[in-house]
């Protein structure tokens, strides 16, 4: 949900909606930017549980090979993905070359929403 406007007020970190299930791994949906009104969140979620999606779908894209263990999940094309491993393959991580790395700006809403199948 980067650069999406899910909050009341203005904050510096990015809300996520992830689903985990026991399932055979698949492709990935993405939806860039959607509206955050009832209508287009109604219709987004139909979609992203939709068995397949529609040949004339414009919001909702497919990514396959997007989730591979530890490595980013990048979303926006292939030529990222290709740079991104490039460096990977070229240069130490962060904590190889003795850089720290912490956790990022506390939102304050830390709570996690479970809920059961069908609802």
């Amino acid at each position: 949900m980067v650069d999406t406007p899910a909050f009341h007020s203005e904050v510096i970190a990015y809300p996520a909606i992830t689903i985990i299930s026991r399932e055979t791994p698949g492709a990935t949906r993405i939806a860039h930017r959607p509206a955050i009104d009832h209508a287009t969140l109604a219709t987004l979620s139909a979609t992203f549980r939709a068995p397949c999606l529609a040949e004339d779908e414009q919001q909702v894209r497919e990514l396959t090979g997007v989730a591979g263990g530890a490595e980013p999940w990048l979303l926006e094309s292939a030529d990222q993905m290709l740079l991104i491993r490039r460096l990977e393959q070229q240069f130490p991580t962060l904590e190889e070359a003795g850089c720290k790395v912490g956790i990022g700006v506390a939102t304050g809403a830390d709570k996690a929403f479970i809920l059961g199948a069908g609802r």
